[in-house]
């Protein structure tokens, strides 16, 4: 048996996918943070605090309020974002607390395990 996601508007889904894993330290290391910031700007619209985008040109997303964001990653991506979010010249990418547990934020969205 599976899991599923059901998305009410697909425009709000964005995936990264192909990240090579085995790339992910060292000097050629992919940088999470910029996939991170392109996928959120393929969104129609984004909270305030996540991009400046807060309206669309499409019309029948024009005005659609109530999206919260949340990012999806097994255990390998969230270990190496939250190795990044450790390193103090990082802003955009934090550790917070939320209800005494620790999670992993990326312009105030969290993240989630898979």
């Amino acid at each position: 048996m599976g899991i599923g996601l059901v998305a009410r508007d697909w425009r709000y889904a964005v995936r990264i996918a192909n990240i090579d894993i085995t790339q992910l330290s060292g000097v050629n290391a992919a940088n999470l943070i910029n996939l991170l910031v392109r996928g959120l700007y393929r969104l129609p619209t984004a909270p305030a605090g996540a991009t400046t985008i807060q309206t669309s040109d499409t019309p029948e997303v024009r005005g659609k309020y109530g999206v919260e964001p949340l990012f999806y990653c097994n255990r390998v991506i969230r270990t190496y974002l939250d190795l990044q979010a450790m390193n103090k010249t990082n802003v955009l990418l934090r550790i917070e607390e939320f209800d005494g547990k620790p999670v992993t934020t990326f312009r105030s969205i969290p993240g989630q395990d898979l």
